[in-house]
């Protein structure tokens, strides 16, 4: 098969590798459908929720520190958006 490189409609993915992306993408749904069970039934009550060591105060801190550090990076990168459309290069 000849492919032209200039044509804009010209495929871009191997038929295989698109099967394995959509087999990896219903992979990822079942899970995601699983967990959100899983969630429904702790906020229903029908599951009791787990307590381990540090128990909700763990939890807590690494969702904080997580979302700190995700806002932080966040703001760098729109710093850089910004800077490169005023002219200024960091």
């Amino acid at each position: 098969m000849v492919v032209d490189l200039t044509d804009p409609n010209r495929p871009r993915f191997t038929l295989q590798e698109l099967r394995d992306v959509l087999q990896e993408r219903n992979k990822f749904k079942s899970q995601l459908l699983l967990v959100q069970e899983e969630l429904q039934c702790y906020r229903s009550g029908l599951i009791p929720p787990r307590e381990g060591p540090g128990g909700r105060e763990k939890d807590a801190l690494v969702a904080r520190t997580s979302s700190a550090g995700s806002n932080k990076e966040e703001r760098t990168i729109i710093r850089k958006l910004f800077s490169f459309r005023s002219g200024k290069q960091t």
